[in-house]
């Protein structure tokens, strides 16, 4: 059983987590409003206590839409989901960690960064090159270190 100290660290990393996905979900809705709402950028760049006025304002906003509702339920219940099953999976792969089958698993986990790599590359060749799908495939082959992506 895990020691108390440990779930502590647990609750606290999930929490941090949770935070990091819901900055970037008012990240989002402020890149929605500004596309929606459009005025060129100030000249002056702010002090770090206007950018953070602004941020924090911008997430009093976000708190109230339906949207960030369900992305924090969303994330509570996946840091519970897999707080819950942790101990037992781990169980589970000890025991039959030397089974063909979960050989098999540990190979196809292993190939999955190879497969979103060339799923990148494919949506990369295959959209027009100023769409959405294009610009995202780009942004995911430049980050798994594709150097051919970034000769564009």
């Amino acid at each position: 059983m895990k020691s108390l100290r440990d779930i502590r660290w647990c609750a606290l990393f999930s929490l941090l987590c949770g935070a990091l996905l819901l900055v970037g979900c008012v990240q989002e809705v402020r890149a929605e409003s500004a596309t929606q709402a459009w005025s060129p950028p100030d000249k002056t760049p702010g002090s770090v206590f206007e950018s953070a006025s602004r941020d924090l304002a911008d997430f009093g906003r976000a708190a109230a839409t339906p949207d960030f509702w369900r992305t924090a339920l969303l994330i509570g219940g996946v840091s519970l989901a897999s707080a819950v099953a942790d101990k037992p999976l781990d169980r589970f792969a000890a025991n039959h960690g030397k089974s063909g089958i979960m050989t098999g698993v540990e190979r196809m986990g292993n190939a999955l960064p190879f497969v979103a790599i060339a799923y990148s590359g494919t949506m990369f060749l295959a959209s027009d090159p100023d769409s959405k799908p294009a610009g995202t495939a780009y942004t995911a082959l430049a980050a798994g270190g594709v150097r051919p992506a970034s000769l564009r």
